[in-house]
């Protein structure tokens, strides 16, 4: 047995006579370990076969082909048998999935549940219908996934454990579902606000400006008010502090890079305002639960 990247794991036949002639008895037998598992224990297994590889030290090639024949059962879901790899010829075009995480979030801070999960209905019925490559979703998806946790941490709210790598869309698609009807149930007593216009003028100023150092007393000073009374009202608004608020965007900004440039970590940590670099990986580890590093693989 050889594990693969994700805990998942790869079986290894040896035999000195060609596979080819064995192929059809493999894949009854596949079939029938798959049935059987199901019976006895509700579990759907997918399999995936690679072409045979009689080098030792081709090892890294066989898992290679493993990983990419993964892909091919992205949409079909569990339980699936893959032979040959399968062409995802649709690309999810970076500029769209972001706009797109940008108006999630705004629907996330609004708690706007119903446009909340009509978007996520288009959004999942458009990735069925066109098949993106699963690649580009994964790493949308996961966006998302972190973006959810990320505002929900901020409310006081634990979501438990998520894992960011699944095997298929409509596991990604039960989990955020899931995520969000938490998300939902636990702020169920929390009243919507239309927020006044100066905060809405300190929350652009940040959009605009996340890469430099702000503090509460300056965005005070800017929609003139006094600092006690600024970070009271602030509060009162959004439902958490202006330190949360302005780490929160930080942190958002800063997953945007990791997963959409090959930036290095320490120019993503100035791009967002943050000089000190350890501080920055300390501090997305604690908001994100995931490493910099983790979430960008």
């Amino acid at each position: 047995m050889v594990p693969l990247p994700e805990t998942k794991t790869a079986i290894l036949i040896i035999d000195s006579s060609k596979l080819d002639n064995k192929m059809p008895k493999l894949i009854n037998d596949i079939e029938k370990f798959q049935s059987s598992v199901y019976k006895h224990l509700n579990l759907n297994i997918s399999v995936c076969i690679s072409d045979e590889y009689q080098n030792i030290k081709k090892i890294s090639s066989a898992i290679k082909e493993l990983t990419e024949l993964r892909d091919s059962y992205f949409y079909t879901g569990p339980g699936s048998l893959v032979i040959e790899k399968k062409e995802f010829k649709n690309k999810m075009f970076l500029k769209d999935s972001l706009l797109y995480i940008d108006k999630f979030r705004l629907l996330l801070s609004s708690k706007d549940y119903n446009n909340i999960y009509q978007e996520l209905n288009i959004l999942f019925d458009r990735n069925e219908k066109n098949e993106y490559s699963p690649d580009s979703v994964r790493t949308f998806l996961r966006s998302l996934i972190i973006d959810i946790e990320s505002t929900a941490n901020h409310y006081g709210i634990s979501l438990g454990e998520v894992y960011l790598n699944l095997d298929t869309f409509k596991e990604y698609k039960n989990l955020i579902t899931r995520l969000i009807k938490q998300f939902n149930e636990k702020l169920s007593d929390t009243k919507n606000s239309s927020y006044r216009r100066e905060i809405i003028e300190v929350m652009t100023y940040i959009n605009k400006n996340i890469h430099e150092s702000i503090s509460c007393e300056m965005m005070a000073d800017y929609v003139n008010m006094n600092s006690s009374y600024f970070s009271r009202l602030f509060k009162q608004e959004t439902g958490v502090s202006f330190s949360d608020y302005l780490i929160n965007k930080r942190i958002q900004k800063a997953t945007d890079l990791l997963m959409s440039t090959k930036l290095p970590v320490e120019e993503i940590s100035i791009r967002v305002g943050i000089d000190n670099v350890s501080y920055f990986y300390r501090l997305y580890k604690k908001r994100v639960g995931k490493t910099p590093g983790y979430v960008r693989k």
